[in-house]
């Protein structure tokens, strides 16, 4: 049985957000939801996690989530794709 990760809204907005565009900028990110640089980083970080989403660069640094890219992890995007309708 698969276990399907329970993740707020405003992470499925996130994950969503990064499975439309293919590819997305941490400063793109940032400027479309409006969150802060920390609790994006903290929603970054829980996607990470749960192996949802793949990150090019070092989101962790002062400037890094600015700097950093994601995208959904291929290996998983059924699942993400499960997440999202959750």
């Amino acid at each position: 049985m698969l276990n399907i990760p329970q993740l707020s809204a405003q992470s499925k907005q996130v994950l969503q957000l990064i499975k439309n565009h293919g590819v997305y900028n941490g400063r793109q990110l940032a400027a479309e939801t409006g969150l802060a640089p920390e609790k994006l980083v903290e929603i970054i970080g829980e996607l990470v996690r749960h192996d949802l989403v793949a990150v090019s660069g070092d989101f962790y640094t002062e400037n890094g989530i600015g700097q950093a890219y994601f995208n959904i992890r291929p290996s998983n995007s059924d699942l993400a794709e499960m997440c999202l309708k959750s």
